[in-house]
C-alpha cells in the first residue's frame, strides 16, 4: 500500500515544479538591458509571502494526513485480527484450502480488501486536492508578482524577460531576481490559501454514444 505520507509528498512536489513559472514578457522600454533573467525559485524560497504560502500548504498537508490517521489505524487492527485468526487456524489445524474455504476467515479478508481499497482512494482524492490547492496558490502568488515585475521592466527598460534556469549563458547585471524580490517583500507579507477540492476528472464519451446534434 501506497503511503499516505508520500503520497502527499508526490501531490506537492509535482505542483511546485511548475509553481511560479514566470513567462517571457515583451514591453517597451528605454534605453536599459533588452533582456533580463529572473529566478522564480527564489522568488518563492526568499519572498516572505511566498514562505507564507509554504507554510499554509504545508498545514493544509499535515490537516490531510491528520484525518487518515484513524483509517489506518482501523485497518491495521483489521489486518492485526486476520492475522491472529490465521495463526488460531493454523494451530488447530487447518489446511491453506481449508482455511480460505472458511467463510469467516474470507469475509475477514474481504473487508480488508475493501478498506484497503477505500484507504488508497481517499489519499489518492486528498493528493489531488492538495495539488489543485498548490496550484492556485502559486497562481495567486504570480498575481501578485506580475504587477512589480512589469514595474522593475519599466523602471530598467527592459523588453524581455527569461527565465535564469533557461539561459545557458549570462551576466549578473541583467538578472532581475532581486530587484524583484525587493519590491515584493514591502509590498506583500502574507497570502490568504485556501484548502480547495479538485474538480473530478472529465468523463470519457462513451463508445456507442450517438453524436450531437446541432
Amino acid at each position: 500500500m501506497r503511503s499516505v505520507k508520500s503520497a502527499l509528498a508526490a501531490a506537492a512536489v509535482a505542483a511546485a515544479a511548475c509553481a511560479l513559472a514566470v513567462p517571457a514578457f515583451s514591453q517597451g522600454g528605454g534605453g536599459g538591458a533588452a533582456v533580463a533573467v529572473i529566478n522564480s525559485q527564489v522568488l518563492i524560497g526568499k519572498s516572505e509571502v511566498g514562505v507564507d504560502v509554504a507554510n499554509k500548504l504545508g498545514g493544509i498537508a499535515r490537516q490531510m494526513q491528520t484525518e487518515v490517521q484513524p483509517d489506518q489505524q482501523r485497518l491495521r487492527g483489521q489486518e492485526q485480527a486476520f492475522e491472529q485468526a490465521l495463526r488460531g487456524a493454523q494451530q488447530k489445524g487447518m489446511t491453506l484450502q481449508q482455511v480460505r474455504a472458511d467463510p469467516a476467515m474470507r469475509q475477514q479478508a474481504e473487508a480488508i480488501d475493501a478498506a484497503n481499497k477505500a484507504l488508497q482512494e481517499k489519499v489518492n482524492g486528498l493528493a489531488e486536492d492538495l495539488a489543485f490547492s498548490r496550484e492556485k496558490a502559486y497562481s495567486d502568488l504570480l498575481s501578485t508578482v506580475d504587477p512589480i515585475l512589469d514595474e522593475v521592466m519599466r523602471q530598467k527598460g527592459i523588453t524581455l524577460v527569461l527565465q535564469s534556469n533557461a539561459v545557458a549563458k549570462g551576466r549578473a547585471e541583467v538578472d532581475i531576481t532581486q530587484d524583484v524580490l525587493n519590491l515584493l517583500n514591502q509590498r506583500a507579507k502574507t497570502q490568504n490559501v485556501l484548502r480547495l477540492r479538485a474538480p473530478p476528472p472529465p468523463q470519457p464519451l462513451a463508445a456507442n454514444a450517438p453524436p450531437k446534434k446541432n
